[in-house]
Protein backbone atom coordinates (compact mmCIF):
# COMPACT_ATOMS: atom_id res chain seq x y z
CA UNK A 1 0.00 0.00 0.00
CA UNK A 2 1.37 3.48 -0.55
CA UNK A 3 2.23 5.95 2.62
CA UNK A 4 0.57 8.57 0.96
CA UNK A 5 -3.20 8.87 1.89
CA UNK A 6 -5.38 9.03 -0.90
CA UNK A 7 -7.84 12.14 -1.67
CA UNK A 8 -10.54 9.85 -0.81
CA UNK A 9 -9.43 8.86 2.54
CA UNK A 10 -8.65 12.68 3.81
CA UNK A 11 -12.45 13.15 2.60
CA UNK A 12 -13.25 10.70 5.08
CA UNK A 13 -10.83 11.46 7.99
CA UNK A 14 -12.37 15.60 7.15
CA UNK A 15 -15.72 13.90 7.60
CA UNK A 16 -14.76 12.03 10.95
CA UNK A 17 -13.58 15.33 12.71
CA UNK A 18 -17.10 17.04 11.51
CA UNK A 19 -18.53 13.95 13.44
CA UNK A 20 -16.30 14.35 16.35
CA UNK A 21 -17.16 18.40 16.49
CA UNK A 22 -21.05 17.31 16.18
CA UNK A 23 -20.66 14.86 18.85
CA UNK A 24 -18.54 17.79 21.20
CA UNK A 25 -22.08 19.71 20.80
CA UNK A 26 -24.09 16.89 21.56
CA UNK A 27 -22.74 15.92 24.68
CA UNK A 28 -21.61 20.16 25.66
CA UNK A 29 -24.21 22.12 24.73
CA UNK A 30 -28.40 22.90 24.36
CA UNK A 31 -30.55 21.58 21.83
CA UNK A 32 -31.09 24.65 20.21
CA UNK A 33 -27.73 26.13 20.23
CA UNK A 34 -26.33 27.84 17.42
CA UNK A 35 -23.10 26.38 17.18
CA UNK A 36 -24.68 23.08 17.21
CA UNK A 37 -26.72 23.68 14.47
CA UNK A 38 -23.15 25.12 12.41
CA UNK A 39 -22.12 21.84 13.45
CA UNK A 40 -24.70 19.85 11.68
CA UNK A 41 -24.67 21.61 8.58
CA UNK A 42 -20.32 20.98 9.04
CA UNK A 43 -21.48 17.53 8.69
CA UNK A 44 -24.01 17.46 6.16
CA UNK A 45 -21.61 19.02 3.95
CA UNK A 46 -18.79 16.91 4.63
CA UNK A 47 -20.65 13.67 2.45
CA UNK A 48 -20.71 16.41 -0.67
CA UNK A 49 -17.33 15.73 -1.64
CA UNK A 50 -17.29 11.76 -0.95
CA UNK A 51 -20.32 11.40 -2.69
CA UNK A 52 -18.91 12.28 -6.36
CA UNK A 53 -16.08 9.93 -5.88
CA UNK A 54 -17.37 7.29 -3.78
CA UNK A 55 -20.89 5.56 -4.08
CA UNK A 56 -20.86 4.27 -0.14
CA UNK A 57 -18.85 4.30 2.92
CA UNK A 58 -18.13 1.14 4.73
CA UNK A 59 -16.52 1.43 8.07
CA UNK A 60 -14.91 -1.11 10.35
CA UNK A 61 -15.03 -0.87 13.60
CA UNK A 62 -12.66 -2.34 16.29
CA UNK A 63 -10.83 -1.41 19.57
CA UNK A 64 -7.58 0.06 17.53
CA UNK A 65 -10.33 2.82 15.80
CA UNK A 66 -12.58 3.27 12.64
CA UNK A 67 -11.11 2.40 9.41
CA UNK A 68 -12.02 2.80 5.88
CA UNK A 69 -10.65 0.53 2.93
CA UNK A 70 -7.84 -1.27 5.81
CA UNK A 71 -6.94 2.96 5.89
CA UNK A 72 -7.27 4.09 9.57
CA UNK A 73 -9.52 7.59 9.46
CA UNK A 74 -10.26 7.67 13.20
CA UNK A 75 -7.53 6.50 15.83
CA UNK A 76 -8.50 6.10 20.39
CA UNK A 77 -6.52 9.31 20.32
CA UNK A 78 -9.08 11.21 17.95
CA UNK A 79 -11.63 9.79 19.43
CA UNK A 80 -12.48 11.72 22.04
CA UNK A 81 -15.90 11.38 22.35
CA UNK A 82 -15.97 7.47 21.93
CA UNK A 83 -17.66 6.75 18.96
CA UNK A 84 -15.89 3.71 18.17
CA UNK A 85 -15.74 2.25 22.21
CA UNK A 86 -19.13 2.89 22.18
CA UNK A 87 -20.45 0.48 18.97
CA UNK A 88 -18.06 -2.03 19.85
CA UNK A 89 -18.94 -2.28 22.99
CA UNK A 90 -23.04 -2.38 21.88
CA UNK A 91 -21.72 -5.35 19.57
CA UNK A 92 -21.46 -3.15 16.01
CA UNK A 93 -18.41 -3.90 14.26
CA UNK A 94 -19.31 -2.22 11.01
CA UNK A 95 -21.11 0.87 9.39
CA UNK A 96 -22.10 1.06 6.13
CA UNK A 97 -23.38 4.93 5.17
CA UNK A 98 -24.80 5.65 1.33
CA UNK A 99 -25.87 8.86 -0.06
CA UNK A 100 -29.06 10.63 1.70
CA UNK A 101 -27.54 9.30 4.97
CA UNK A 102 -26.45 12.79 5.41
CA UNK A 103 -30.02 14.32 5.00
CA UNK A 104 -30.63 13.90 9.05
CA UNK A 105 -29.87 10.65 9.60
CA UNK A 106 -26.24 10.71 10.02
CA UNK A 107 -27.35 13.66 12.68
CA UNK A 108 -30.07 10.93 14.47
CA UNK A 109 -27.56 8.34 14.36
CA UNK A 110 -24.80 10.46 16.78
CA UNK A 111 -27.22 11.35 18.72
CA UNK A 112 -28.22 8.17 19.73
CA UNK A 113 -24.35 7.11 20.42
CA UNK A 114 -24.53 10.64 22.26
CA UNK A 115 -27.61 8.84 24.59
CA UNK A 116 -26.23 5.77 24.60
CA UNK A 117 -23.27 7.36 26.43
CA UNK A 118 -24.87 9.22 28.27
CA UNK A 119 -26.24 5.66 30.69
CA UNK A 120 -29.46 7.41 31.23
CA UNK A 121 -31.48 4.89 33.53
CA UNK A 122 -34.86 5.70 32.51
CA UNK A 123 -33.61 5.17 29.01
CA UNK A 124 -33.06 2.45 26.53
CA UNK A 125 -29.59 1.51 27.18
CA UNK A 126 -29.90 -1.27 24.18
CA UNK A 127 -27.92 0.71 21.06
CA UNK A 128 -28.83 -2.03 18.68
CA UNK A 129 -32.17 -1.58 20.00
CA UNK A 130 -32.59 2.04 19.85
CA UNK A 131 -31.19 1.78 15.76
CA UNK A 132 -33.38 -0.57 15.15
CA UNK A 133 -36.40 1.86 16.35
CA UNK A 134 -34.94 4.76 14.57
CA UNK A 135 -35.57 2.90 11.30
CA UNK A 136 -32.74 4.38 9.43
CA UNK A 137 -33.12 3.95 5.33
CA UNK A 138 -30.02 4.95 4.56
CA UNK A 139 -27.72 4.04 7.59
CA UNK A 140 -26.88 -0.07 8.15
CA UNK A 141 -24.52 -1.85 10.59
CA UNK A 142 -23.05 -5.13 10.90
CA UNK A 143 -23.87 -6.71 14.46
CA UNK A 144 -21.45 -9.26 16.38
CA UNK A 145 -22.69 -10.94 19.69
CA UNK A 146 -21.18 -9.18 22.94
CA UNK A 147 -18.77 -11.26 24.86
CA UNK A 148 -21.27 -11.48 27.59
CA UNK A 149 -24.17 -12.33 25.40
CA UNK A 150 -25.69 -16.03 25.76
CA UNK A 151 -26.11 -16.32 21.89
CA UNK A 152 -23.06 -17.69 20.66
CA UNK A 153 -23.16 -17.28 16.82
CA UNK A 154 -26.40 -16.50 13.97
CA UNK A 155 -25.53 -17.18 10.15
CA UNK A 156 -22.09 -17.02 10.69
CA UNK A 157 -21.55 -15.04 13.51
CA UNK A 158 -22.86 -11.69 11.89
CA UNK A 159 -26.29 -9.93 11.43
CA UNK A 160 -26.79 -6.65 9.78
CA UNK A 161 -28.89 -4.21 11.39
CA UNK A 162 -30.34 -6.62 14.18
CA UNK A 163 -29.80 -6.75 17.90
CA UNK A 164 -29.34 -10.26 18.89
CA UNK A 165 -29.67 -9.27 22.58
CA UNK A 166 -33.39 -7.87 22.30
CA UNK A 167 -35.05 -11.56 21.07
CA UNK A 168 -35.66 -14.03 22.99
CA UNK A 169 -34.65 -17.74 21.26
CA UNK A 170 -33.48 -20.80 22.07
CA UNK A 171 -29.66 -21.48 21.97
CA UNK A 172 -29.60 -24.71 20.79
CA UNK A 173 -31.54 -23.89 18.27
CA UNK A 174 -29.95 -20.94 16.58
CA UNK A 175 -26.58 -22.32 17.08
CA UNK A 176 -28.06 -25.43 13.94
CA UNK A 177 -31.09 -23.10 12.11
CA UNK A 178 -30.42 -20.29 10.00
CA UNK A 179 -32.99 -17.30 10.88
CA UNK A 180 -33.80 -15.22 7.74
CA UNK A 181 -33.77 -11.49 9.03
CA UNK A 182 -37.10 -10.69 8.06
CA UNK A 183 -38.53 -12.88 10.31
CA UNK A 184 -36.28 -12.47 13.25
CA UNK A 185 -36.96 -8.42 12.14
CA UNK A 186 -40.53 -9.44 12.80
CA UNK A 187 -39.96 -11.12 15.97
CA UNK A 188 -37.71 -8.34 17.34
CA UNK A 189 -40.26 -6.10 16.37
CA UNK A 190 -43.40 -7.73 18.44
CA UNK A 191 -40.93 -7.67 21.15
CA UNK A 192 -40.34 -4.32 20.63
CA UNK A 193 -44.31 -3.58 20.20
CA UNK A 194 -45.04 -5.74 23.15
CA UNK A 195 -42.40 -3.63 25.76
CA UNK A 196 -43.88 -0.02 24.49
CA UNK A 197 -47.35 -0.96 25.34
CA UNK A 198 -46.51 -2.17 28.65
CA UNK A 199 -45.16 1.28 28.99
CA UNK A 200 -47.64 3.30 27.55
CA UNK A 201 -45.46 4.12 24.61
CA UNK A 202 -47.97 4.89 21.51
CA UNK A 203 -47.13 3.58 18.17
CA UNK A 204 -47.52 5.96 15.40
CA UNK A 205 -47.57 3.24 12.82
CA UNK A 206 -51.30 2.71 14.00
CA UNK A 207 -52.22 6.18 12.83
CA UNK A 208 -52.70 7.41 9.82
CA UNK A 209 -48.96 8.25 8.17
CA UNK A 210 -50.27 10.96 5.95
CA UNK A 211 -49.97 14.96 6.20
CA UNK A 212 -53.52 15.18 6.35
CA UNK A 213 -53.90 14.64 9.71
CA UNK A 214 -52.10 17.69 10.50
CA UNK A 215 -53.64 21.20 10.57
CA UNK A 216 -52.90 23.94 8.03
CA UNK A 217 -50.43 25.62 10.86
CA UNK A 218 -48.29 22.43 10.78
CA UNK A 219 -48.39 22.00 7.28
CA UNK A 220 -46.98 25.44 6.51
CA UNK A 221 -44.64 25.02 9.05
CA UNK A 222 -43.37 22.16 7.55
CA UNK A 223 -43.39 23.86 3.90
CA UNK A 224 -41.28 26.67 5.32
CA UNK A 225 -38.78 24.48 7.12
CA UNK A 226 -38.37 22.12 4.24
CA UNK A 227 -37.92 25.33 1.83
CA UNK A 228 -35.50 26.79 4.29
CA UNK A 229 -33.71 24.08 3.90
CA UNK A 230 -33.25 23.65 0.43
CA UNK A 231 -32.78 27.56 0.49
CA UNK A 232 -29.64 27.33 2.48
CA UNK A 233 -26.08 28.60 1.03
CA UNK A 234 -23.26 25.68 1.96
CA UNK A 235 -20.94 27.57 -0.19
CA UNK A 236 -18.83 28.58 2.74
CA UNK A 237 -18.90 25.30 4.32
CA UNK A 238 -17.66 23.72 0.93
CA UNK A 239 -14.83 26.01 0.46
CA UNK A 240 -13.53 26.13 4.23
CA UNK A 241 -13.48 22.56 3.81
CA UNK A 242 -10.94 22.62 0.85
CA UNK A 243 -8.93 25.46 2.62
CA UNK A 244 -8.33 22.54 5.91
CA UNK A 245 -7.47 20.03 2.81
CA UNK A 246 -5.05 22.53 1.76
CA UNK A 247 -3.60 23.88 4.96
CA UNK A 248 -3.38 20.20 6.26
CA UNK A 249 -1.46 18.78 3.70
CA UNK A 250 1.24 19.37 1.85
CA UNK A 251 1.28 16.80 -1.01
CA UNK A 252 1.92 18.37 -4.32
CA UNK A 253 -0.85 16.61 -6.16
CA UNK A 254 -3.32 17.13 -3.07
CA UNK A 255 -2.25 20.49 -3.22
CA UNK A 256 -2.66 20.90 -6.99
CA UNK A 257 -6.15 19.39 -7.32
CA UNK A 258 -7.57 21.81 -4.39
CA UNK A 259 -6.11 24.90 -6.49
CA UNK A 260 -8.23 23.48 -9.42
CA UNK A 261 -10.85 23.03 -7.75
CA UNK A 262 -10.81 26.68 -6.15
CA UNK A 263 -10.11 28.17 -9.83
CA UNK A 264 -13.30 26.24 -11.35
CA UNK A 265 -15.72 27.48 -8.34
CA UNK A 266 -14.94 31.08 -8.82
CA UNK A 267 -16.36 31.79 -12.47
CA UNK A 268 -19.24 30.25 -10.55
CA UNK A 269 -19.47 32.11 -7.54
CA UNK A 270 -19.77 34.93 -9.57
CA UNK A 271 -22.26 33.99 -12.18
CA UNK A 272 -24.45 33.13 -9.28
CA UNK A 273 -24.11 35.87 -7.67
CA UNK A 274 -22.60 35.00 -4.36
CA UNK A 275 -20.46 37.97 -3.64
CA UNK A 276 -19.94 37.36 -0.35
CA UNK A 277 -18.35 33.67 -0.67
CA UNK A 278 -16.25 35.42 -3.57
CA UNK A 279 -14.62 37.48 -0.55
CA UNK A 280 -14.29 35.27 1.35
CA UNK A 281 -12.32 33.43 -0.91
CA UNK A 282 -9.58 36.13 -1.53
CA UNK A 283 -9.97 36.72 1.83
CA UNK A 284 -8.64 33.17 2.77
CA UNK A 285 -6.01 33.09 0.32
CA UNK A 286 -4.53 36.08 1.09
CA UNK A 287 -3.98 34.49 4.67
CA UNK A 288 -3.44 31.02 3.92
CA UNK A 289 -0.30 32.38 1.51
CA UNK A 290 0.85 34.50 4.72
CA UNK A 291 0.41 32.16 7.36
CA UNK A 292 1.35 28.52 5.65
CA UNK A 293 4.31 27.21 3.80
CA UNK A 294 3.84 26.30 -0.37
CA UNK A 295 5.91 25.51 -2.57
CA UNK A 296 6.63 27.94 -5.32
CA UNK A 297 4.44 27.00 -8.39
CA UNK A 298 1.40 26.49 -5.54
CA UNK A 299 2.21 29.75 -4.05
CA UNK A 300 2.32 31.48 -7.43
CA UNK A 301 -1.12 29.92 -8.41
CA UNK A 302 -2.88 31.12 -5.02
CA UNK A 303 -1.41 34.55 -5.70
CA UNK A 304 -2.53 34.45 -9.45
CA UNK A 305 -5.94 33.45 -8.51
CA UNK A 306 -6.77 35.93 -5.69
CA UNK A 307 -5.41 39.24 -8.22
CA UNK A 308 -7.93 37.40 -11.10
CA UNK A 309 -10.67 38.19 -9.05
CA UNK A 310 -9.80 42.57 -9.68
CA UNK A 311 -8.80 41.55 -13.52
CA UNK A 312 -11.24 43.25 -15.92
CA UNK A 313 -12.55 40.02 -17.58
CA UNK A 314 -13.78 39.24 -13.87
CA UNK A 315 -15.42 42.39 -13.03
CA UNK A 316 -17.20 42.33 -16.83
CA UNK A 317 -18.79 39.26 -14.99
CA UNK A 318 -19.95 40.86 -12.24
CA UNK A 319 -21.20 43.66 -13.88
CA UNK A 320 -23.04 41.22 -16.13
CA UNK A 321 -24.93 39.38 -13.42
CA UNK A 322 -25.54 42.45 -11.51
CA UNK A 323 -27.09 44.32 -15.01
CA UNK A 324 -28.60 40.81 -16.76
CA UNK A 325 -29.23 38.38 -13.90
CA UNK A 326 -32.09 37.70 -11.60
CA UNK A 327 -30.10 38.03 -8.49
CA UNK A 328 -30.68 41.01 -5.58
CA UNK A 329 -27.70 41.25 -4.15
CA UNK A 330 -27.33 43.27 -0.84
CA UNK A 331 -25.13 46.32 -0.44
CA UNK A 332 -23.42 44.15 2.78
CA UNK A 333 -22.52 41.11 0.23
CA UNK A 334 -21.37 44.06 -2.39
CA UNK A 335 -19.45 45.81 0.18
CA UNK A 336 -17.35 42.32 1.69
CA UNK A 337 -16.35 41.78 -2.40
CA UNK A 338 -14.96 45.35 -2.74
CA UNK A 339 -13.06 45.24 0.09
CA UNK A 340 -11.41 42.28 -1.06
CA UNK A 341 -10.35 44.19 -4.68
CA UNK A 342 -7.06 45.69 -5.78
CA UNK A 343 -7.33 50.13 -5.80
CA UNK A 344 -7.27 49.64 -10.29
CA UNK A 345 -10.51 47.35 -9.59
CA UNK A 346 -12.05 50.08 -7.41
CA UNK A 347 -11.54 52.50 -10.34
CA UNK A 348 -13.14 50.35 -13.04
CA UNK A 349 -15.84 49.90 -10.86
CA UNK A 350 -16.26 53.38 -10.36
CA UNK A 351 -16.24 53.64 -14.21
CA UNK A 352 -18.54 51.46 -15.07
CA UNK A 353 -21.30 51.85 -12.44
CA UNK A 354 -22.57 54.48 -14.88
CA UNK A 355 -23.18 51.34 -17.50
CA UNK A 356 -25.72 49.62 -14.85
CA UNK A 357 -28.95 49.68 -16.27
CA UNK A 358 -30.99 47.83 -13.31
CA UNK A 359 -31.93 50.34 -10.79
CA UNK A 360 -31.89 47.72 -7.91
CA UNK A 361 -28.65 46.99 -8.59
CA UNK A 362 -27.34 50.12 -9.17
CA UNK A 363 -28.55 51.35 -5.92
CA UNK A 364 -27.06 48.49 -3.99
CA UNK A 365 -23.77 49.06 -5.82
CA UNK A 366 -23.75 52.91 -4.86
CA UNK A 367 -24.72 52.38 -1.12
CA UNK A 368 -22.16 49.64 -1.00
CA UNK A 369 -19.55 52.17 -2.00
CA UNK A 370 -20.18 54.90 0.06
CA UNK A 371 -20.39 52.49 2.84
CA UNK A 372 -16.62 51.40 1.32
CA UNK A 373 -14.99 55.17 1.08
CA UNK A 374 -16.49 55.81 4.41
CA UNK A 375 -14.87 53.14 6.08
CA UNK A 376 -11.82 53.62 3.82
CA UNK A 377 -11.68 57.66 3.16
CA UNK A 378 -8.00 57.33 1.98
CA UNK A 379 -9.14 55.27 -0.89
CA UNK A 380 -11.25 57.69 -2.42
CA UNK A 381 -7.96 60.16 -1.69
CA UNK A 382 -6.53 57.99 -4.27
CA UNK A 383 -9.28 58.03 -6.64
CA UNK A 384 -9.20 61.66 -7.10
CA UNK A 385 -5.55 61.52 -8.21
CA UNK A 386 -6.25 59.39 -10.97
CA UNK A 387 -5.14 59.89 -14.75
CA UNK A 388 -8.96 58.68 -15.68
CA UNK A 389 -11.39 62.03 -15.38
CA UNK A 390 -14.67 59.82 -15.14
CA UNK A 391 -12.66 58.04 -12.15
CA UNK A 392 -11.84 61.62 -10.53
CA UNK A 393 -15.61 62.36 -11.36
CA UNK A 394 -17.07 59.94 -9.61
CA UNK A 395 -14.89 60.43 -6.78
CA UNK A 396 -15.98 63.81 -6.19
CA UNK A 397 -19.68 63.22 -6.59
CA UNK A 398 -19.22 60.46 -3.86
CA UNK A 399 -17.15 62.95 -1.69
CA UNK A 400 -19.81 65.30 -2.30
CA UNK A 401 -22.66 62.79 -1.32
CA UNK A 402 -20.68 61.63 1.69
CA UNK A 403 -19.94 65.11 3.17
CA UNK A 404 -16.63 63.71 5.07
CA UNK A 405 -14.13 66.13 6.81
CA UNK A 406 -11.12 63.89 5.67
CA UNK A 407 -11.92 64.44 1.71
CA UNK A 408 -11.38 68.52 2.39
CA UNK A 409 -7.43 68.19 1.30
CA UNK A 410 -7.91 65.72 -2.08
CA UNK A 411 -10.75 67.46 -3.16
CA UNK A 412 -8.31 71.07 -2.68
CA UNK A 413 -5.85 69.56 -4.63
CA UNK A 414 -8.84 68.93 -7.39
CA UNK A 415 -8.59 72.58 -7.75
CA UNK A 416 -5.29 72.43 -9.82
CA UNK A 417 -6.49 70.33 -12.73
CA UNK A 418 -6.79 71.67 -16.59
CA UNK A 419 -10.15 70.74 -16.90
CA UNK A 420 -12.70 72.66 -15.89
CA UNK A 421 -15.73 70.31 -15.04
CA UNK A 422 -13.49 68.77 -12.56
CA UNK A 423 -12.27 72.11 -11.10
CA UNK A 424 -16.39 72.98 -10.98
CA UNK A 425 -17.06 69.57 -9.51
CA UNK A 426 -14.17 70.06 -6.85
CA UNK A 427 -16.07 73.63 -5.63
CA UNK A 428 -19.44 71.91 -5.29
CA UNK A 429 -17.87 69.06 -3.17
CA UNK A 430 -15.88 71.71 -0.89
CA UNK A 431 -19.15 73.66 -0.24
CA UNK A 432 -20.86 70.59 0.58
CA UNK A 433 -18.30 69.36 3.25
CA UNK A 434 -18.27 72.93 4.80
CA UNK A 435 -15.74 72.70 7.01
CA UNK A 436 -13.63 75.70 7.55
CA UNK A 437 -10.51 74.07 5.59
CA UNK A 438 -13.22 73.20 2.84
CA UNK A 439 -14.27 76.88 2.51
CA UNK A 440 -10.62 78.21 2.52
CA UNK A 441 -9.77 76.03 -0.88
CA UNK A 442 -12.60 77.99 -2.61
CA UNK A 443 -10.46 81.19 -2.62
CA UNK A 444 -8.35 80.10 -4.99
CA UNK A 445 -10.77 79.76 -7.49
CA UNK A 446 -12.56 83.07 -7.16
CA UNK A 447 -10.00 84.66 -9.96
CA UNK A 448 -10.54 80.93 -11.47
CA UNK A 449 -10.14 81.45 -15.77
CA UNK A 450 -13.55 79.39 -16.65
CA UNK A 451 -16.31 81.73 -15.88
CA UNK A 452 -18.39 78.69 -14.46
CA UNK A 453 -16.07 77.72 -12.21
CA UNK A 454 -16.01 81.45 -10.81
CA UNK A 455 -19.73 81.62 -10.79
CA UNK A 456 -20.41 78.64 -8.89
CA UNK A 457 -17.67 79.77 -6.27
CA UNK A 458 -18.98 83.06 -5.83
CA UNK A 459 -22.62 81.50 -5.05
CA UNK A 460 -20.81 79.12 -2.48
CA UNK A 461 -18.98 81.84 -0.91
CA UNK A 462 -22.60 83.76 -0.56
CA UNK A 463 -23.91 80.83 1.18
CA UNK A 464 -20.67 79.98 2.96
CA UNK A 465 -19.17 83.37 3.89
CA UNK A 466 -15.66 83.13 4.76
CA UNK A 467 -13.92 86.48 5.75
CA UNK A 468 -10.87 85.58 4.07
CA UNK A 469 -12.06 85.91 0.66
CA UNK A 470 -13.39 90.02 1.16
CA UNK A 471 -10.02 90.73 -0.57
CA UNK A 472 -9.96 88.26 -3.10
CA UNK A 473 -13.60 89.10 -4.12
CA UNK A 474 -12.82 92.77 -4.19
CA UNK A 475 -9.91 92.65 -6.15
CA UNK A 476 -12.23 90.79 -8.90
CA UNK A 477 -14.68 93.37 -8.75
CA UNK A 478 -11.54 95.51 -9.63
CA UNK A 479 -10.98 93.86 -12.03
CA UNK A 480 -10.19 95.22 -15.87
CA UNK A 481 -11.97 93.08 -17.50
CA UNK A 482 -15.31 92.84 -14.90
CA UNK A 483 -17.80 94.66 -17.16
CA UNK A 484 -17.02 92.31 -19.74
CA UNK A 485 -18.47 89.32 -17.83
CA UNK A 486 -21.79 87.93 -17.67
CA UNK A 487 -24.49 89.30 -15.88
CA UNK A 488 -25.15 86.13 -13.85
CA UNK A 489 -21.55 86.11 -12.76
CA UNK A 490 -21.01 89.57 -11.89
CA UNK A 491 -24.71 89.59 -9.90
CA UNK A 492 -23.26 86.10 -7.86
CA UNK A 493 -20.00 88.16 -7.63
CA UNK A 494 -21.34 91.27 -5.65
CA UNK A 495 -24.02 89.21 -3.50
CA UNK A 496 -20.93 87.12 -2.52
CA UNK A 497 -18.85 90.20 -1.95
CA UNK A 498 -21.90 91.47 0.42
CA UNK A 499 -22.10 88.30 2.49
CA UNK A 500 -18.75 88.31 3.08
CA UNK A 501 -17.89 91.90 3.87
CA UNK A 502 -21.01 92.29 5.22
CA UNK A 503 -21.40 96.42 6.50
CA UNK A 504 -17.31 96.87 5.93
CA UNK A 505 -18.09 96.67 2.43
CA UNK A 506 -21.22 99.22 2.42
CA UNK A 507 -18.79 101.80 1.51
CA UNK A 508 -17.36 99.98 -1.59
CA UNK A 509 -20.94 99.31 -2.90
CA UNK A 510 -22.80 102.78 -2.28
CA UNK A 511 -19.96 104.08 -4.11
CA UNK A 512 -20.32 101.77 -6.85
CA UNK A 513 -23.93 102.45 -6.95
CA UNK A 514 -24.03 106.66 -7.20
CA UNK A 515 -21.70 105.21 -10.47
CA UNK A 516 -19.11 107.24 -8.54
CA UNK A 517 -16.65 104.26 -8.92
CA UNK A 518 -15.81 102.01 -12.13
CA UNK A 519 -12.81 100.62 -13.57
CA UNK A 520 -12.61 102.65 -17.16
CA UNK A 521 -15.39 104.90 -16.29
CA UNK A 522 -18.86 104.92 -15.05
CA UNK A 523 -20.09 101.73 -14.17
CA UNK A 524 -23.13 99.84 -16.39
CA UNK A 525 -26.78 100.40 -15.28
CA UNK A 526 -26.64 96.22 -14.50
CA UNK A 527 -23.18 97.04 -12.50
CA UNK A 528 -25.01 99.29 -10.29
CA UNK A 529 -27.94 97.09 -9.91
CA UNK A 530 -25.75 94.16 -8.79
CA UNK A 531 -24.47 96.55 -6.20
CA UNK A 532 -27.91 97.20 -4.99
CA UNK A 533 -28.38 93.52 -4.69
CA UNK A 534 -25.10 93.20 -2.35
CA UNK A 535 -26.44 95.84 -0.25
CA UNK A 536 -29.14 93.76 0.20
CA UNK A 537 -27.13 90.52 1.24
CA UNK A 538 -24.76 92.90 3.31
CA UNK A 539 -27.84 93.63 5.97
CA UNK A 540 -26.79 95.83 7.64
CA UNK A 541 -28.52 99.56 8.54
CA UNK A 542 -25.49 101.53 6.53
CA UNK A 543 -26.78 99.31 3.75
CA UNK A 544 -30.23 99.76 4.06
CA UNK A 545 -29.68 103.86 4.24
CA UNK A 546 -27.55 103.58 0.90
CA UNK A 547 -30.85 101.46 -0.52
CA UNK A 548 -33.36 104.02 0.23
CA UNK A 549 -31.16 106.31 -1.21
CA UNK A 550 -31.29 104.39 -4.36
CA UNK A 551 -35.17 104.71 -4.85
CA UNK A 552 -34.98 107.86 -6.24
CA UNK A 553 -32.60 106.84 -8.80
CA UNK A 554 -32.98 107.92 -12.73
CA UNK A 555 -31.79 104.99 -13.80
CA UNK A 556 -34.79 102.29 -13.80
CA UNK A 557 -33.00 99.60 -13.32
CA UNK A 558 -31.27 100.69 -10.23
CA UNK A 559 -33.92 101.51 -9.01
CA UNK A 560 -36.05 98.79 -9.21
CA UNK A 561 -32.92 96.36 -7.99
CA UNK A 562 -32.78 98.70 -4.76
CA UNK A 563 -36.92 98.28 -4.19
CA UNK A 564 -36.54 94.71 -4.34
CA UNK A 565 -33.12 94.51 -2.69
CA UNK A 566 -35.25 96.34 0.47
CA UNK A 567 -38.45 94.14 -0.01
CA UNK A 568 -36.10 90.83 0.47
CA UNK A 569 -34.41 92.65 3.91
CA UNK A 570 -38.08 93.65 5.38
CA UNK A 571 -39.25 89.82 4.70
CA UNK A 572 -35.96 88.53 5.95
Amino acid sequence: MSSRPSIEQLLVRVLMRAVQELLRCLAELPEDSPERERAEDELKLSFAPIWRRVPYLALTCADDGLSWNDHRVLSPGEDLYRLTPTLVASGIHGITLIPGSEEGEMSRFLQLIDRKCRLDEDGDQDLVLMLFRADLHHISYTVAPVLDSPVKSIDGGILRGISLTSVALDTEAIETTTIQPKALKTAVRADAETEDERRGVVQLEKFDSTLYFLDKREIEYLRTAIDAEYSQDHTLGVLALLFDILQAQSDSDVRDEVIGVLENLLPYLLGTARFGSVAYLTGELRKITRETKFEPAHRAALDELRISVSEVATLTQLFHVLDHGEVRPTPEELGILLRELRPEAIQTVLVWIGQLNRREAKTALVEAIDNFFTEWPGALSRMTTSLNRITVHRALRIARRLKLPEFAEPVGDCLGSDDPTTRRLAVRTLFSIGTSAAIRYLVRTVDDPDAEVRTVTYRSLTMRPYRGAQTALRDAIDSGNFESRDLTERKALFSAYGAVAGGAGVSTLQSILKGKRGIGGRPSSETRACAAVALGVADSASARSALRGATNDRDPVVRSAANAALRSEGAN
